[in-house]
């Protein structure tokens, strides 16, 4: 099951423009923020106190977790290739039940899920902190990190469910 995840691993990494642009994927809401919503938000809200560090917090968990969705369903696209190019055969020919073989992409995924959060979440970090000056506790940041292990858990097994009926639904169909 180990060599299946470290598998799963090194075909995603492998693909360095894919990899970009799932990053990339959930930084263009980050690019939408600063380019156009950004100061209109600011002058609806500026009845609130600190305004600014309130919407740039609000961002960054939203964004790093519509990051944690794009790149849990990206990184199952593993699945579905291995479906139907057979290979999930060849796994089941192994001592692997399904159910481990299941496993260990789900186990792949949240990995990625969680790196992929955590990247998101420091350039959007590094960013405001920088231009907007906002302050981030460094006691937020371990509550922070198990909410995006907790959100890419989440995330990568509601989206392991969807392809894999997804994927069940299109063997039926093919038949």
């Amino acid at each position: 099951m180990i060599a299946l995840i470290k598998r799963n691993l090194k075909i995603y990494f492998a693909n360095k423009i894919g990899v970009l642009m799932s990053c990339l994927g959930a930084l263009i809401s980050f690019f939408i923020y600063i380019g156009f919503l950004q100061q209109n938000l600011i002058s609806s809200w500026q009845s609130l106190p600190h305004t600014k560090e309130i919407l740039d917090l609000w961002m960054i968990s939203g964004i790093v977790a519509i990051a944690g969705i794009t790149t849990s369903f990206q990184a199952l696209g593993q699945l579905v290739k291995d479906r139907e190019s057979r290979t999930w055969d060849d796994l089941s020919l192994t001592d692997l039940t399904p159910f481990q073989i299941n496993c260990s992409y789900l186990t792949a995924t949240i990995f990625i899920s969680t790196l992929m959060q955590i990247i998101t979440f420091f350039i959007m970090a590094v960013y405001f902190i920088l231009v907007d000056s906002i302050t981030i506790p460094t006691t937020a940041l371990l509550p922070g990190l198990f909410f995006i292990v907790l959100g890419a858990i989440g995330a990568s097994a509601v989206n392991l469910i969807i392809v894999s009926r997804a994927v069940l639904n299109y063997h039926f169909i093919a038949v």
